[in-house]
């Protein structure tokens, strides 16, 4: 099954709420945010662990724990702080990285134009 950015946040917002996690209230949205961010931080360690490890049986785990945790972060700058859909700037993200071309000598993608979202 296939499962949008959309869907994510809106299951990870009522887990929040069944649960009693934070934000309940809109004083505790940065709290929120912190919070996410430190988690989001803390599966990525934990995903690089298993990487360097080569432990691969526990990677697929740990992105599905950083997705959650970006959309999360995403759904609180959506609804609190009047930013862009977090789904909105992905797509316009892979249209600017479509533009850019791989550079083999330095092993990485040139710049095109800086990012922004507003451009189009």
């Amino acid at each position: 099954m296939d499962i949008t950015i959309k869907e994510i946040q809106e299951w990870e917002k009522k887990f929040a709420l069944k649960k009693g996690l934070p934000p309940q209230k809109k004083d505790e949205v940065n709290e929120a945010l912190i919070a996410g961010f430190l988690k989001l931080v803390e599966e990525v360690g934990e995903l690089s662990d298993n990487i360097l490890r080569k432990r691969y049986d526990g990677c697929m785990e740990e992105l599905s724990d950083i997705m959650i945790f970006t959309s999360k972060i995403g759904k609180l700058l959506e609804d609190y702080y009047n930013q862009p859909l977090l789904s909105d700037v992905i797509n316009a993200k892979i249209e600017h990285s479509e533009k850019r071309e791989f550079d083999k000598k330095k092993y990485k993608l040139k710049k095109h134009e800086e990012f922004n979202l507003t451009k189009k």
